[in-house]
């Protein structure tokens, strides 16, 4: 399991992003073209922020978004985990990574 919460940089719940967890097992570092792709583990957020995805255990790129299927367009909030320096998140077998927060801003044009 991968929970947590995604909000802007106000601490304010953000609801209905994508929340998608892209398989980082073969990618030693975050690319961007990934996030054009659909995943196998994406679920949307709650009114609070929240949200919860169930994985296999593995290492996944986080990202939470408004848009699925093409690149991040201006304005659009958007969100990468920064809990570790190349973004990833392990999970193994029988663990719940909880607590996760994600702080989405606009991309810039």
């Amino acid at each position: 399991i991968i929970a947590g919460r995604v909000t802007d940089s106000a601490d304010t719940p953000l609801s209905g992003l994508t929340v998608a967890a892209y398989p980082a097992d073969e990618r030693p570092l975050f690319q961007m073209y990934i996030i054009r792709f659909k995943t196998r583990h994406m679920t949307r957020t709650a009114a609070d922020g929240r949200f919860r995805l169930e994985v296999r255990p593995g290492t996944y790129y986080l990202v939470a978004r408004e848009k699925v299927g093409e690149a991040p367009v201006s304005g659009e909030f958007y969100a990468l985990y920064e809990g570790s320096p190349n973004h990833s998140l392990t999970v193994r077998a029988g663990e719940s990574r909880t607590g996760i927060q994600l702080i989405a801003g606009a991309v810039m044009p």
